[in-house]
């Protein structure tokens, strides 16, 4: 299984998930937690994101 991870509408990743073990294991239930990740998953790409743009701006800065 692969949920889409986005920001916006936009992809950013990819959530891939396996299980050859048994089937029927990603029940509609469990698809929407694992959206929940995904959704989080994308919230916290962007937080890194920004951190690292403000500790560019922080270098940046105290360089003058």
């Amino acid at each position: 299984m692969a949920v889409a991870i986005q920001r916006q509408g936009a992809a950013v990743g990819v959530l891939y998930l396996e299980n050859r073990m048994l089937a029927g294991v990603f029940t509609g239930e469990r698809l929407r937690v694992i959206q929940v990740i995904a959704a989080q998953a994308a919230i916290a790409f962007e937080n890194a994101r920004l951190v690292a743009r403000l500790e560019a701006e922080n270098v940046y800065l105290r360089s003058e």
